[in-house]
């Protein structure tokens, strides 16, 4: 029987710390660009403001489609949702399934979607011990039985829309309701993320012109 701790175990090793890395960078460019998309289109602030999170949903998803011709054995896919009003981007590495969405706080989970439970399902080869304070795998015949869902969870910074304040890697128990374990990107590589966060700043050029008083330029003190 595997032991519990083993799903993360495996997912570190089916995703890479490179496949990780650009999943940051495709966040945060997927930020700059909506940002830039938006100021090009002279809007009003609070239509502006409406229009963000959808901006920035098609950016990132559009760049991690680009992870199909990177990686072998990734398989990216837009998957349209179980109501056919909008799609969705699902990738799978190994016996790994990942989706990306946006959240107001990074102790947040996504609103509850039949296609984010669907795939959370799949994942119950896994289950809740008794005390309801564990999860673990259940006994499997083969390893390649073990099908692990996570999501990628996002949220943009308060002060400044063009970056992201968290990125995390988020295992849901199986209706999406409560998160089982967390992990914390920006802790795992700060230097990548301080690099993507000065990029993302806005440098304002120092134009204050400094002058003195005719009294202290004459040497007189007054």
């Amino acid at each position: 029987m595997f032991q519990y701790g083993n799903y993360r175990n495996y997912y570190d090793t089916v995703v890479s710390e490179d496949f990780q890395k650009d999943i940051i960078k495709y966040i945060f460019q997927g930020y700059l660009d909506a940002d830039k998309m938006i100021k090009a289109n002279d809007l009003q602030p609070q239509p502006a403001k409406n229009l963000y999170p959808y901006a920035r949903w098609a950016m990132i998803d559009n760049y991690c489609l680009a992870l199909n011709k990177k990686y072998n054995g990734v398989e990216v896919t837009s998957q349209c949702n179980t109501i056919h009003n909008c799609f969705y981007t699902l990738i799978r590495r190994g016996n790994v399934r990942m989706t990306i969405s946006s959240v107001g706080t990074p102790n947040s989970l996504p609103r509850i979607a039949i296609f984010r439970n669907n795939l959370a399902r799949c994942q119950y080869h896994f289950d809740i011990d008794d005390t309801k304070t564990k999860f673990e795998f259940k006994t499997l015949e083969r390893f390649n039985d073990a099908i692990i869902y996570a999501f990628i969870l996002h949220g943009p910074k308060v002060d400044n829309h063009k970056i992201p304040s968290f990125i995390k890697i988020v295992f849901p128990n199986e209706d999406c309701t409560r998160s089982l374990e967390r992990i914390d990107l920006f802790k795992i590589f700060p230097k990548l993320i301080e690099d993507l966060s000065l990029e993302g700043m806005e440098i304002v050029p120092d134009e204050a012109k400094v002058t003195l008083r005719k009294d202290v330029y004459q040497g007189k003190l007054i």
